[in-house]
Order: C-alpha cells, then sequence, then structure tokens
C-alpha cells in the first residue's frame, strides 16, 4: 500500500511540474482564486520546493516537532528517527530506475 501511494503521489509531482497551466487551473479551482499573479506564484511554490526523489528530512522533522514541543510539551519525547522510513522511495522506487524513468532524472 505505502509503495503505491507513494508512486501515485510521485506520479501527481511528475504531472504539477510538466502541466504548468492545467496545475494553475486545478489550483485555481480548488482555492477560487482566478488570480493570475497569486497562482503563477503557488505553482512556483509547489515546483521549488519539491526534491525528487522527496526523500524526508530527519533532521527537518525533528526540527519541526521541536518547535511545537514548545506548546506541546510532549512531544519533546518524539524521536523523528523511529518516524522516517525511506526505504520504499529508496529500494523499491528509486535503486529500480523507476524514479529516473518517471522524471528523467
Amino acid at each position: 500500500m505505502a509503495e503505491n501511494f507513494t508512486m501515485a503521489w510521485l506520479e501527481s509531482l511528475r504531472f504539477i511540474l510538466n502541466q504548468k497551466k492545467e496545475t494553475k487551473q486545478i489550483i485555481s479551482k480548488y482555492t477560487l482564486n482566478s488570480d493570475d499573479v497569486q497562482l503563477e506564484e503557488a505553482w512556483r511554490s509547489l515546483t521549488a520546493q519539491t526534491e525528487i526523489p522527496p526523500y524526508v528530512s530527519v533532521s527537518q522533522l525533528q526540527g519541526q516537532t521541536n518547535m511545537l514541543a514548545e506548546d506541546q510539551p510532549e512531544l519533546s519525547r518524539f524521536d523523528a528517527k523511529s518516524m522516517v522510513d525511506n526505504s520504499v522511495l529508496k529500494k523499491k522506487l528509486e535503486d529500480s530506475g523507476w524514479i529516473k524513468k518517471l522524471f528523467g532524472r
């Protein structure tokens, strides 16, 4: 199930990266915003913040958790390493060449 979800998610990323006009139309539809300047910025934001392959960063997750722990002290016990498993992405999709084939990278 995780592999299929990840594959579908990566397919959607490819669409976002390669179908700018259509992506902006979708953003417009669901945000009820037709301002092209804002739609362009939303599309740029999506594409600029997307790394391929999109591995989860343990240090960034831990940093976000530490920030949240300021208001929710019980989160200070959270260990991001115990929650991150990039193996589906690495072993099944990257090492097999599927991501390279999908993105041409």
